[in-house]
């Protein structure tokens, strides 16, 4: 069991250090890896790495609801810029 705690704590110090990437996927890949890894510290009766993990995954799931904001806010500028743009204007007019 050592071993698997060993790991569990390595994984989480790898996940720790990429909370702040700026992709929305990534964010949501590394929210899946923290609830499957804090089922197998429940599992493993890891109750403190348990928790610890699912703070992660909390943390992670409101940056990847961050990400989707700001995607969403980008998207629309760029509509209500498109949509209020002549589609014959050439580059002088």
């Amino acid at each position: 069991m050592s071993n698997l705690k060993k790991y569990l704590k390595a994984r989480m110090r790898a996940i720790k250090r990429d909370l702040d990437s700026g992709s929305e996927e990534y964010a949501l890949r590394n929210m899946q890896t923290c609830y499957e890894l804090a089922a197998i510290a429940y599992v493993a009766k890891f109750g403190e790495l348990h928790h610890k993990y699912m703070e992660l995954f909390h943390e992670f799931r409101i940056r990847r609801d961050e990400l989707k904001k700001e995607s969403d806010e980008d998207v629309r500028r760029f509509i209500n810029a498109c949509r209020f743009t002549p589609r014959n204007a050439g580059p002088n007019e």
